[in-house]
């Protein structure tokens, strides 16, 4: 979307009924170009674009020399803050961008699911339980491939063990797991003499839907972003 270029077109009456045709501007080559900001003018689309899909509303300063546009400056969403009244009718606003206070005309603005026609809501904030499962999913195969997928479970010895013994292979066991590097256990004399095995909990029917709903939740996350 962002490389695609910006034309103007002028709405002409005629004998045979309404036209338009392309026109030739200035203004073309700040939103297509050279903005007159750091920005190409793809730059500034995807930028505006990304903000709108994300937070809801892309902002662009308009900056006028003599009733003249002479750059439009990306800001950024974060760096926006809108000043609204209270009366829910006859709605007003400014903006305000590091503390300077500008009047609405002073900015381009594209907004998404918008209803006061200074702000919109983005996909983060009306799919923000979907993201938060979807992290949250991708925290836990982070997790997964750092322990090496190692699975949760209990030891079971044969005889008692004594506090150090056991203190001793927490240490061992937890160090085994916690990086990726090559560990071994050594087990001690009084470790190394008692029947030790290790159960696994059963997390096979877990595993199998995890993995179901983590398709799913791409298929989701695609579709709000109209990605087939």
């Amino acid at each position: 979307m962002a490389s695609i270029p910006i034309k103007f077109y002028r709405e002409e009456s005629g004998k045979n009924g309404r036209s338009s045709r392309e026109i030739d501007n200035y203004r073309i080559k700040l939103l297509n170009d050279d903005t007159g900001d750091t920005l190409t003018g793809v730059q500034f689309k995807r930028a505006l674009v990304r903000d709108f899909l994300l937070n809801g509303a892309g902002y662009a300063f308009i900056n006028r020399k003599a009733g003249k546009i002479k750059s439009l400056n990306y800001v950024s969403a974060g760096n926006i803050f809108v000043l609204s009244n209270c009366d829910s009718i006859f709605k007003d606003y400014n903006i305000q961008v590091q503390g300077q206070t500008f009047a609405p005309f002073n900015f381009l603005k594209i907004l998404r699911a918008s209803e006061d026609g200074a702000t919109g809501k983005g996909v983060i904030t009306e799919n923000s339980e979907l993201l938060s499962t979807g992290y949250t999913m991708l925290t836990y195969e982070r997790n997964l491939v750092a322990t090496g997928g190692n699975k949760k479970g209990f030891i079971t010895a044969a005889s008692k063990l004594s506090s150090e013994a056991m203190t001793a292979l927490k240490n061992a066991w937890k160090n085994l797991y916690s990086n990726n590097e090559e560990n071994v256990i050594v087990l001690n004399e009084g470790l190394r003499t008692c029947t030790h095995r290790f159960k696994h909990l059963l997390f096979n029917y877990f595993c199998f839907e995890f993995r179901q709903k983590c398709s799913e939740y791409a298929q989701y996350s695609c579709a709000f972003f109209l990605i087939q």
